[in-house]
């Protein structure tokens, strides 16, 4: 054997060694340490049973553990509230141990062991354990202590004021209930009252007004309707003229369209062939030139003719461009053209139609104006008594309104705060309540 062929099966041991080596067994009981919240400690934790489930790709260990941990410290849980003040009891006290037994997995991803707990006993809970009494209010009180029962005592005075004070404005509620409601009866008579007799004044001068109304209407109808009959007629006369001369223009433009689409089309066709004629020609020149040029000198006439070639359609295009815009231009003069002479026909009918409508509204102003003048003083009169009765109701419906707005915030704040207090006393109630059981069954 070789020395070359002996180095290579020992590079080879040592690598197939390597390969098959993994990662060291996992620290379990730091894991479990450091699932334990803050306030816990580990004080003891014993591996029973140990086994490896997992393979070289994917190593895994299985576990199965007892546990014994306790509180750093007192811990206390929130058994109640008295107003603002949390009560607390002393749900376990420090060092006192609670026991557990289990099976852990651990699973070696991503460089490191990552691993999860199952307890098969009865759970435990740490939240429901409770926290220091540093991490509650300072105010908090501790259920049993004196300062717990100088606090309830303190509650129980307090109630027996509000009772007192709830009584009294239950009372006094009642009583502004009843003004109120008496108040607010006395106000609908009077307003039924004074509006019954708006009504008969406002019917009455109404009746007075639509009849002369009535005069006046008829006379403005029969003036209006002889002036807009001409008028109408007028307009009528020039809308006819200004639509013929509107149709003779459309039907040019109409021609001029159909003009242009042809022409335009005609000289796409030209640019078209000629482009053609212009390929078959570089076509059978290169036909031509392969069969009596040698390689290299087929290979300089080809991109000769190719430039040539594009020389050509970028002359045609030019041309067709050039064409199409004399063209275009051409059809926009055109079209402008018969754009302006529409515009032109348009606003002249406008104008007269704006004129004779302006010199009708002025005749007819100048006409209605006369006949109002005829009739203004009587009808002032009746809107000014209609004002003043109906000023005279506002004003006894607006001091109605301000009396039982007074009355009515009066009233609501009133219920407010015997709402507030209502609700205190309850709460304070049913918080007493479930603190005096919690310390009677201590």
């Amino acid at each position: 054997m070789t020395q070359l062929f002996k180095a290579t099966l020992v590079a080879l041991a040592l690598w197939l060694s390597a390969c098959g080596s993994g990662p060291d067994a996992p620290d379990i009981e730091q894991h479990f340490q450091s699932h334990l919240p803050n306030n816990w400690q580990l004080d003891d934790f014993d591996i029973e049973a140990e086994q490896q489930t997992g393979t070289e790709v994917l190593p895994q260990f299985q576990f199965r553990f007892t546990a014994t941990f306790s509180p750093k410290q007192d811990l206390y849980k929130k058994v109640g509230q008295l107003q603002v003040i949390q009560i607390l009891q002393l749900s376990i006290e420090e060092g006192d141990e609670v026991n557990v037994a289990g099976v852990a997995t651990s699973d070696y991803i991503g460089a490191k062991w990552q691993t999860d707990f199952d307890i098969s006993s009865t759970p435990f809970n740490f939240s429901a354990a409770g926290m220091p009494v540093s991490s509650y209010p300072a105010d908090s009180l501790l259920l049993g202590s004196s300062e717990f029962e100088d606090k309830l005592d303190d509650t129980r005075e307090q109630l027996e004021k509000l009772a007192e004070k709830v009584n009294r404005q239950q009372q006094q509620l009642k009583q502004q209930q009843q003004d109120f409601a008496q108040l607010s009866q006395q106000i609908t008579q009077d307003n039924q009252q004074a509006a019954g007799e708006l009504s008969e004044k406002i019917t009455e001068l109404n009746q007075q007004k639509r009849e002369l109304q009535k005069q006046q209407s008829q006379q403005k109808n029969e003036l209006y309707s002889d002036k807009k009959q001409q008028v109408d007629q007028q307009i009528a006369e020039w809308k006819a003229d200004r639509d013929q001369k509107l149709a003779a223009i459309t039907a040019q433009n109409k021609d001029m369209d159909n003009s242009f689409n042809e022409t335009k089309n005609q000289l796409r066709k030209t640019r078209s062939v000629q482009q053609t004629d212009a390929k078959k020609a570089s076509n059978t020149a290169l036909a031509e030139a392969k069969k009596a040029m040698t390689r290299e000198d087929y290979k300089v006439f080809a991109n000769e003719q190719g430039q040539k070639l594009k020389t050509q359609y970028q002359t045609i295009d030019q041309q067709y461009d050039a064409e199409l815009s004399k063209l275009t231009t051409d059809y926009k003069t055109r079209d402008e053209q018969l754009r302006n002479q529409a515009n032109e026909i348009n606003n002249e009918y406008n104008q007269q139609v704006e004129a004779i409508n302006r010199q009708f509204s002025q005749d007819w102003k100048q006409a209605s104006s006369s006949l109002d003048e005829d009739h203004k003083a009587e009808m002032a009169q009746y809107s000014q008594q209609r004002d003043d009765a109906n000023q005279e109701r506002m004003e006894t419906v607006k001091d109605n309104q301000q009396k039982q707005q007074q009355q009515r915030v009066e009233l609501v704040e009133l219920q407010k705060q015997l709402s507030n207090n209502t609700n205190h006393y309850n709460r304070l109630v049913a918080e007493l309540a479930a603190l005096e059981k919690l310390a009677a069954g201590q």
